[in-house]
């Protein structure tokens, strides 16, 4: 599960009493531990297969490069609501009963996040 999305859903219930402090502390540590450690293997897969050619790299480059020299603060205000967007459609879609309800509640909340940048 994603970090983002998680630390929404767990926070929640321990707000509302279903989770202790220690659960939500480990929950988090093993969610962010995963996803550090699913990003590292998949950078790893991706230099092995070499689907990073010249052109890709030199796009990811320039990309980084752009999102890095950004003001600080419009860059955390759009972190912000690219989280909240995630957050959204984890909610949205927990909402959903069927899977096409599920894939409708998604669509718009990434829509915007990939929109934001």
């Amino acid at each position: 599960q994603l970090f983002t999305g998680n630390s929404a859903t767990v926070a929640a219930a321990r707000f509302e009493g279903f989770v202790s402090w220690r659960d939500l502390w480990r929950n988090w540590a093993v969610s962010l531990a995963g996803n550090i450690a699913g990003c590292s293997i998949f950078a790893v897969l991706a230099i092995l297969s070499q689907i990073m050619n010249p052109g890709s790299a030199a796009l990811a480059i320039s990309s980084a490069v752009g999102k890095c020299s950004a003001d600080f603060l419009p860059t955390v205000m759009k972190a912000v609501m690219c989280n909240w967007m995630v957050s959204l459609a984890v909610f949205m879609a927990g909402a959903a009963n069927g899977l096409s309800g599920k894939m409708v509640a998604c669509w718009f909340p990434i829509s915007t996040f990939v929109g934001i940048g």
